[in-house]
């Protein structure tokens, strides 16, 4: 299909609309999950040196074993290509020691699913790469602790995920504090680049040909602004969208059921400020408006309102193959 035929665009802004340099964004990120490790985990400083073999780990589509801490790069039928055991790469020899097949045992659910779950982790976008260099060097130091390779490396993935949330927790950003918002705010054109023109007046011309078209972030309203000012251009540049969606918590967004969906919930757009104490069903949301959070079924919802349609033809355009 072409853009033509689809009655809704939606765009995802971080690494998508707005795009980063690549090398300050890997520092930046790197930097700030390493301190939180130090910091508030207990590791040593010694895990925060860099040499250039663990630069060239940090590479989109990556998949750990968590069990066995093990690395892979794959092919398109899950055939492992090359694979590390922490950051050491392994020899053929010790791969078909391992796996006999070189088929990795995951690989069919992640081609039916396109997700991860327990024992597992695909490290496929632009803020994951740089979390696939550090859980690994955290398997590093797991070995030289203990002088020899254990049963289950999964434990290590709770200080991981610890360092995301301190990475994306959102009062950094208006505190200016943590290793990541400090130099982008300091230096926010030299981290982002200006989109193209011929971009926004692509996005002019869809709006003006009929299609709905939205922003979907995960940031949260302040940096989302912030971004998409230096980024389009415009402090008006919520005008290029029909509707604005941030903090929406991708790719939960996409793929929790049920219980565990969030709610859409009012921004005040001028204020920086989400409206957190009364949330906001489907059928009252509006055109030109932001909102925060939300879940896939809502936001279908509200796209078969305003298009009249009960199944609009729908298409995301971001960064990540799981959101």
């Amino acid at each position: 299909m072409k853009i033509s035929d689809y009655d809704v665009i939606g765009i995802d802004l971080d690494h998508t609309l707005a795009r980063y340099d690549i090398t300050l964004c890997y520092e930046s990120t790197y930097n700030s999950m390493i301190k939180h490790l130090v910091d508030m985990r207990g590791y040593p400083s010694s895990i925060m040196k860099i040499n250039d073999h663990e630069r060239d780990f940090i590479v989109r589509g990556l998949f750990m074993d968590l069990i066995y801490g093990d690395f892979f790069k794959l092919d398109d039928r899950g055939r492992i290509l090359r694979s590390s055991h922490g950051t050491r790469l392994m020899s053929d020899q010790e791969i078909e020691s391992k796996y006999p097949t070189r088929i990795w045992e995951h690989w069919k659910f992640i081609y039916d699913n396109v997700n991860q779950t327990t024992g597992f982790r695909i490290f496929e976008n632009h803020y994951d790469t740089v979390g696939a260099l550090i859980i690994a060097k955290l398997v590093d130091f797991v070995d030289e602790q203990t002088s020899q390779v254990i049963n289950d490396y999964s434990f290590l993935l709770d200080d991981l995920i610890a360092c995301y949330h301190d990475f994306f927790k959102q009062d950094n950003f208006y505190l200016k504090c943590g290793g990541y918002f400090p130099p982008v705010i300091d230096d926010l054109e030299k981290h982002i680049h200006r989109c193209n023109d011929g971009v926004i007046i692509w996005l002019k011309k869809l709006r003006e040909s009929g299609k709905i078209i939205f922003l979907l972030t995960s940031s949260e309203v302040g940096f989302a602004d912030f971004v998409a000012r230096t980024a389009l251009g415009d402090d008006d540049w919520s005008e290029l969208f029909d509707v604005v969606i941030v903090n929406s918590g991708k790719p939960g967004f996409f793929t929790k059921k049920d219980d565990d969906m969030k709610s859409f919930f009012n921004v005040d757009s001028k204020a920086k400020r989400e409206l957190l104490d009364y949330p906001v069903n489907a059928e009252d949301m509006k055109l030109n408006n932001f909102y925060c959070k939300g879940n896939i079924n809502d936001l279908n919802t509200f796209l078969s309102k305003i298009t009249n349609k009960s199944s609009p033809n729908v298409i995301y355009i971001g960064d990540s193959v799981r959101s």
